[in-house]
């Protein structure tokens, strides 16, 4: 079982004098999830954790989709990265501005997503030139 990107194994072929026509038999494309598809596996993560965003959260999070989409490079891991931008981006942010408010803390409070959550996980997460060197497959021959 190999994992990598379609580029990668074109490298690999041409610097490691590997065949892979006689090594991998059968090779399968998986396509990048659309902007649409990625709001969905967000959604679906806010739904099962029980959180709302509002109106204003949501459109901010879809043009944050919209332009990742639009923008990214080789290095760029599409349902990961939305589950990230999720889990260790919008959540933390969120949880940081409910701490800092000093509000009630109760289930809307704890619950509710604002724009200034997503935003803070896009500057975090957001689309960004990478200038890491490409990774290696990782799998087994």
């Amino acid at each position: 079982m190999l994992e990598c990107h379609e580029s990668q194994l074109v490298w690999m072929r041409e610097h490691d004098n590997i065949d892979f026509a006689d090594m991998v038999r059968t090779k399968f494309h998986f396509d990048d999830y659309s902007a649409d598809e990625l709001m969905q596996i967000a959604d679906n993560l806010f739904t099962k954790n029980d959180y709302v965003l509002t109106s204003s959260a949501r459109d901010a999070l879809f043009n944050g989709i919209v332009d990742a989409c639009s923008n990214k490079d080789n290095h760029f891991s599409n349902a990961r990265w939305g589950g990230q931008l999720v889990t260790d981006g919008i959540i933390p942010a969120m949880s940081s501005r409910v701490l800092a408010c000093g509000c009630d803390l109760n289930r809307e409070t704890l619950t509710l997503v604002h724009s200034s959550d997503v935003a803070a996980a896009l500057d975090r997460f957001g689309h960004k030139e990478s200038s890491a060197p490409p990774r290696r497959c990782i799998g087994f021959l």
